[in-house]
């Protein structure tokens, strides 16, 4: 039998902000604003994506006083 097609559909607002999630992880964190800011568009009211948001800041103003 074969395998079907995988499902194919448009992200979601979870999809980008998983991504900026892992990228923050890794310290890419231009690359997460970029995800967060994708989710952001999608849902702007999102409670996870707005708190990451905060982290995100957060970490951001962290790496500029170390510097």
């Amino acid at each position: 039998k074969a395998l079907n097609p995988p499902l194919q559909r448009d992200p979601t607002a979870g999809d980008y902000l998983l991504l900026a999630e892992i990228l923050m992880a890794q310290g890419k964190l231009e690359d997460a604003r970029l995800q967060l800011n994708a989710a952001l568009a999608i849902e702007p009211e999102s409670p996870a994506a707005v708190a990451l948001r905060e982290e995100l800041n957060s970490k951001s103003l962290l790496g500029e006083v170390q510097k």
